[in-house]
């Protein structure tokens, strides 16, 4: 009686904030145990990982010292020069001012002030003016009279900083296409390289298949090729080798250098699209329709470098685009100014919800004007020789659109918009209603067929240790793979 005398009901509050603050600190704890955890299996994979290279070091002494030369060479002479780097940075910080979510009549922000004032201490730093006199002289004092905050004639909004950094792009990028070859020749660039002759080195990207290649069937690596094309795309420029196998095929791969610590999230995604590709060649249906998710080869140099497979014969949406506004004489960021401009009061806050679709409408309505829903369509019409090769190819191109979905801080898929999945006004068109509502429909339920029939243990095994790396400190690996990371359910939303 005493006991059941102490029960008070006033005393139940504060048993459930206790009980709460026990499940709370259980709960912490368990997350503590699981990073914890992740950080040991981390820490005795790089320790296993570095016993064997250290083995295989010891054992195959000349290969390695070889192998070394050759990422040194690649990683030191494929190098970007600095007006095309300088351009680069340009592209990311006009880009960068297009999505800032500021009216365009506001004062340009702190943050992006911050970054401009580093990137002209880095473009011209004491190393640059003593390795690059000529592009120092010529662009120092310009630049950091446009674009250095400390300057006074820094813009004062957003929208003049905009033109500005437009007008430098225009510059750099017309010194660049007209100062600079298509091409280089290997034997000037790295005479290591055109030399370079070792038996036992392979063709990277032979074993990311399952069928096992037998030793004597390997691809070796003959010798590279003597032309080095620079690529340009998306405002930036990359060295492209061709890598000549054992069996006289060629592998193209482009140097990317001045990379950032997420660009290791790449090879995470393709690990993972890897995995759906198997999954993909399993199922029937999708076997069928050749479902698969492009996997370029990716080849970790330095810290900062990579190689990544490309094909001369790639040709991206931008450069369609950029193509038909050259042609016909327009400016490729045109159609974002108005879009800016007619969502200046929407982003201050002053107007409802409803008010704000009916601008976005209309932003719509005005970017149509500027592009027109049939550029991809003539692009491929005037490529492919005849009629066969057009349907043939139009029936193939509907079911084979990779995806791409973008993840939170918590490794869950981000659905911001109210439509999650949309095709663009020229893919519609290329397509017609024929493709759109028939082959991409059938392909889109087909692989998810693919993901969803193999049974619950095989599906998630493969993709656990893919998982991980998604995870946050703060999140269960065991719960993102149990409920947070449904692969069905991203491959409706966004195939």
């Amino acid at each position: 009686s005493g006991i059941e005398g102490g029960m008070h009901p006033g005393n139940e509050p504060h048993m459930q904030q206790a009980s709460s603050s026990m499940n709370e600190g259980s709960q912490m704890a368990l997350r503590r145990n699981n990073a914890l955890s992740l950080m040991a299996s981390a820490a005795s994979a790089f320790d296993a990982a570095k016993d064997i290279m250290e083995a295989l070091r010891s054992k195959h002494s000349n290969l390695a010292s070889e192998l070394e030369i050759l990422l040194t060479e690649i990683g030191s002479r494929f190098v970007t020069l600095p007006e095309e780097r300088l351009l680069a940075v340009v592209n990311a910080l006009l880009h960068r001012c297009y999505k800032y979510p500021t009216a365009t009549t506001a004062e340009v922000p702190p943050a992006l002030k911050k970054e401009l004032s580093g990137v002209c201490k880095a473009c011209f730093s004491a190393d640059a003016v003593n390795k690059h006199v000529e592009f120092v002289r010529e662009y120092k004092q310009d630049f950091e009279r446009d674009l250095d905050p400390e300057s006074t004639s820094f813009p004062a909004t957003l929208a003049d900083l905009t033109e500005r950094l437009k007008h430098w792009k225009n510059v750099l990028q017309s010194n660049v296409e007209d100062r600079f070859p298509a091409a280089l020749k290997l034997e000037e660039e790295s005479k290591v390289l055109r030399d370079f002759h070792v038996v036992d080195v392979e063709v990277p990207g032979q074993y990311f298949s399952d069928q096992e290649i037998a030793p004597d069937h390997t691809v070796k690596l003959d010798r590279f090729g003597p032309d080095v094309a620079i690529v340009r795309r998306h405002g930036s420029s990359f060295r492209r080798l061709t890598l000549i196998g054992s069996d006289g095929s060629q592998r193209h791969f482009i140097v990317q250098t001045s990379l950032t610590p997420n660009a290791r999230s790449d090879e995470r995604m393709l690990q993972l699209f890897r995995v759906m590709n198997r999954m993909f060649d399993k199922h029937k249906e999708s076997r069928k329709r050749h479902i698969c998710i492009h996997t370029p080869i990716i080849i970790p140099v330095w810290s900062q470098v990579r190689m990544v497979e490309d094909d001369v014969t790639y040709n991206t949406f931008p450069e369609v685009y950029d193509n038909h506004c050259a042609r016909n004489g327009r400016e490729a960021d045109l159609p974002i100014a108005p879009y800016k401009e007619h969502l200046n009061q929407a982003v201050s806050g002053q107007l409802s919800p409803e008010a704000i679709l009916e601008l976005r409408h209309q932003a719509y309505i005005e970017i149509t004007k500027h592009v027109p829903d049939n550029i991809l369509t003539q692009f491929i019409y005037k490529t492919l020789i005849n009629g066969h090769l057009l349907w043939a190819y139009k029936k193939q191109f509907a079911i084979q659109l990779d995806f791409h979905p973008a993840y939170d801080a918590n490794g869950m898929i981000e659905f911001n918009e109210p439509v999650s999945f949309r095709l663009t006004r020229n893919i519609q068109s290329f397509f017609s209603s024929f493709g759109a509502e028939g082959l991409v429909v059938s392909a889109m339920c087909s692989a998810a067929q693919a993901v969803v029939a193999p049974k619950e243990e095989y599906t998630v095994d493969p993709l656990r240790v893919n998982i991980n790396w998604l995870s946050r400190s703060s999140v269960e690996p065991e719960k993102l793979v149990r409920d947070g990371f449904d692969l069905a359910s991203m491959v409706l939303a966004l195939l």
